[in-house]
């Protein structure tokens, strides 16, 4: 593996995006989204087309963010939405809700990426309705 990238998890990396633009990382490659799919907080993360969570290790959240995503990625698609539905209902968040709602919906889109790319079998009527959600 590219010592350039740090795996934290199988489908969680850390890199520095300098390191992807200037192509020192040739397994990630920059993923252009259009402007109404970019992630809330995308300085701070991307994913890639198969469904990988890359933190930016430049992002002054990394060291945070580093501990506190696989503890979200241990959820159930269930437990995200119930989770998501939950926090997203409050009138006024403080900035540890924003953060963990960011989390929350930037997990949820990596998974419909993942089980788009890896055709893993999952309830399709629950799946249709996360793509609902960000669509």
């Amino acid at each position: 593996m590219n010592p350039n990238i740090e795996v934290i998890t199988p489908v969680l990396w850390g890199v520095n995006s300098f390191y992807v633009k200037a192509g020192w990382t040739k397994e990630l490659l920059p993923i252009p989204q259009p402007p109404d799919q970019l992630l809330t907080g995308s300085k701070d993360v991307s994913l890639t087309d198969n469904g990988i969570m890359v933190l930016h290790k430049e992002s002054e959240l990394y060291p945070t963010l580093k501990k506190f995503v696989p503890r979200i990625m241990e959820h159930s698609d269930e437990e995200l939405v119930t989770s998501l539905q939950k926090i997203s209902s409050k009138s006024n968040s403080d900035n540890y809700e924003k953060l963990y709602k960011s989390v929350l919906e930037w997990e949820i889109k990596r998974r419909g990426i993942y089980y788009k790319t890896h055709q893993t079998k999952v309830n399709t009527s629950f799946f249709e309705t996360l793509i609902k959600m960000f669509n």
